[in-house]
């Protein structure tokens, strides 16, 4: 007796599972409507790209950066340059936009920690 109740209620418990939450839900949605609401005011952004010796990558990167969908002058973009020793640092300088941070080399993490405090 006692194993069938208990059969019984672990049937029930998962019929309500798959079937009877899933309809209160639709349930509730429909008594209770919440539309939602987009705004249209996008917040400033700010891109932090640590790199070290990327001369090879970093304008297209930067390039891919001001083409995004996204208002021009909400977005700030920091280059935190780990020490590189190719020409990583002149390729920012002459991209309009783009702030140079110039670090010594240590590490990734230091240069993320850097363009944080700026």
């Amino acid at each position: 007796m006692i194993a069938a109740g208990v059969f019984v209620l672990s049937l029930v418990f998962v019929l309500y599972i798959l079937a009877g939450y899933p309809l209160l839900l639709l349930l509730l949605s429909r008594t209770f409507p919440r539309p939602i609401r987009r705004a249209s005011n996008p917040k400033p952004v700010s891109v932090l790209i640590a790199v070290y010796n990327g001369e090879e990558f970093l304008e297209a990167k930067i390039r891919s950066l001001f083409a995004a969908n996204y208002p021009r002058e909400l977005l700030e973009v920091l280059i935190l340059s780990d020490g590189s020793t190719d020409r990583t640092e002149e390729i920012a300088r002459n991209i309009e936009g783009v702030k140079l941070i110039v670090l010594s080399r240590q590490g990734k993490a230091t240069a993320l920690n850097a363009g944080m405090d700026a």
